[in-house]
């Protein structure tokens, strides 16, 4: 009888092997537990705020490998806040690139915060076009990333958006121009899309990414006492018990109309969020937070067709149980 041949085990190890040989070519990147690196901050020259960004009042601040955002309404100082962020980095070896949204900074001004306004220490960019930013991103960590899988060394710099509200999609402009008004729904796909396409090389790479974005006012109210999120906007209307309210008249005791019928509101909160504008073609407009959420189909249950704001597409029809409108 012929005995049975033994199979031989493939091991992890070599395994292993073959994902970092793959790796050496590739921007995929493996953590070594025998080479960990030690997280890197770099300060915000404030105090309460390197502890609040990092747990550590001394030695901490933003991440060395991460995108940070401040968010907040216009005048609440966020580009002061980057300024000394950046000046913060500089004493740490960072060069700059100051990306302005606005058209509203000015080289003096960054050099009276104590920012080093040289070319080999900073670089000032205006552009509002998400598009050309996305461009100008994506090639330009692309080739970093080639140079760095290459094993050159790539100097230590920082990224500014400041600001990413301000930032404008082309079609935007494009039916501003032609006196359209609809709202525009490509930029949240456009900005969406910079962010996701940015993140994994800011992180290979080790640059990090400072973006600032206003914030605007949106109310929420609790049918029961559950987390949500900002919707709509103070002058929007909600279907209660006794009619159509604007939802910052409402108040403890009121009953709304929700999935599961009339329920009664326990609490009531304001949120500071960016605020988007639906137009339908009948001219009726929804002015609420990117999280809210539109009934697609006629299923009104929480499995039903839902569309957050962020998402819908020109052309997009929402029924309202009366007649279909179309965005």
């Amino acid at each position: 009888m012929a005995k049975k041949k033994s199979k031989g085990k493939f091991e992890f190890s070599k395994i292993g092997k073959i994902v970092s040989g793959i790796s050496d070519k590739t921007g995929i990147q493996i953590e070594d537990s025998d080479n960990m690196e030690k997280k890197e901050f770099i300060g915000t020259g404030i105090y309460a705020l390197n502890a609040l960004f990092s747990k550590s009042i001394l030695n901490g601040g933003i991440q060395n490998n991460r995108i940070t955002a401040i968010a907040g309404p216009t005048g609440v100082g966020k580009s002061f806040l980057c300024y000394n962020i950046c000046r913060e980095a500089q004493k740490d070896g960072y060069s700059i690139i100051y990306i302005d949204t606005e058209f509203s900074i000015e080289l003096s001004d960054m050099e009276s915060y104590g920012i080093d306004i040289d070319s080999s220490k900073l670089q000032l960019v205006r552009t509002n076009a998400v598009e050309d930013l996305k461009i100008m991103l994506t090639q330009l960590l692309g080739e970093l990333k080639e140079n760095k899988l290459s094993g050159l060394e790539i100097d230590k710099f920082m990224i500014v958006i400041d600001s990413a509200g301000q930032l404008a999609s082309r079609k935007e402009v494009e039916d501003a121009k032609a006196g359209k008004e609809k709202a525009d729904m490509t930029r949240a796909k456009a900005m969406k899309s910079l962010f996701r396409i940015v993140n994994s090389d800011l992180g290979f790479l080790k640059v990090p990414m400072l973006v600032t974005n206003h914030t605007y006012l949106t109310m929420d109210l609790f049918p029961r006492p559950v987390m949500s999120g900002g919707c709509l906007e103070a002058g929007n209307k909600v279907v209660t018990d006794k009619g159509l309210v604007n939802i910052e008249d409402l108040k403890y005791g009121d009953y709304v109309d929700t999935l599961n019928g009339f329920e009664k509101i326990y609490d009531t909160f304001e949120f500071e969020k960016e605020r988007y504008e639906v137009e339908f073609e009948d001219g009726t407009k929804i002015i609420c937070s990117d999280e809210h959420k539109f009934l697609m189909g006629k299923d009104w249950t929480e499995s039903g067709d839902w569309k957050l704001a962020s998402d819908l597409n020109e052309g997009d029809i929402i029924p309202n149980f009366i007649e279909e409108k179309t965005i």
